[in-house]
C-alpha cells in the first residue's frame, strides 16, 4: 500500500458519509436525486446473512480469492471488466431490483462498497444497503469465510 493510501479513504469515505451519520430507514437524495446509500450495522448485516439476503463483494478477485463472505457475487468496481460483469449481475436471476442485498469491501475506509452501491441505487436497486465495516470486520468476528473463485457473474463478451 501506498504511503497515506489508506488516510486518503478514511478521509473519502467521510467526505462522502457526511461524518459519521447514523442509520436510517430513508435517507436524503443526493445532488443527482438519488437516494443516499443506507448503512447496514454489523448486527444487521449478520441478520442478513442468516436470512439469505444476497451479498456483493466490491474488492479486487484477488481478496474475493483469498477470502469472502459465503455467496457473496464478485463486482469488483475499479477492475477493467467491471462493465461486463455488471452487465452480466443484470441479466442474472440475482439481479432483483426490489430484494435486499449488502455491498461490502475492505472496511470503514476502503470505499470500493460505496461506489458500488451508489451505482446500483442509480440503476434502481431499492434494496441496497453497504456494510461499511467490510470484510475485516466480519472475519475478526470469526464469522464464515470462502474462498475461491468468483461465482459469477461471469463477464460477458
Amino acid at each position: 500500500m501506498r504511503p497515506f493510501e489508506h488516510l486518503q479513504g478514511c478521509i473519502l469515505t467521510l467526505l462522502l458519509l457526511g461524518g459519521v451519520p447514523p442509520l436510517v430507514a430513508t435517507p436524503p437524495p443526493t445532488e443527482t436525486g438519488v437516494p443516499a446509500v443506507p448503512i447496514a450495522s454489523f448486527s444487521q448485516t449478520l441478520s442478513g446473512f442468516q436470512e439469505g439476503v444476497l451479498f456483493l463483494d466490491a474488492r479486487s478477485p484477488e481478496d474475493y480469492f483469498y477470502g469472502h463472505i459465503p455467496g457473496a457475487l464478485n463486482l469488483p468496481i475499479w477492475e477493467k471488466d467491471f462493465e461486463p460483469r455488471l452487465a452480466a449481475f443484470l441479466k442474472s436471476p440475482q439481479a432483483d431490483r426490489n430484494k435486499p442485498m449488502i455491498v461490502y469491501c475492505n472496511g470503514c475506509c476502503s470505499t470500493d462498497s460505496l461506489f458500488l452501491a451508489q451505482r446500483l441505487r442509480e440503476l434502481g436497486f431499492t434494496g441496497v444497503r453497504t456494510f461499511r465495516d467490510g470484510f475485516r470486520a466480519w472475519a475478526r468476528a470469526d464469522r464464515p469465510i470462502a474462498g475461491g473463485e468468483a461465482p459469477g457473474p461471469a463477464p460477458t463478451r
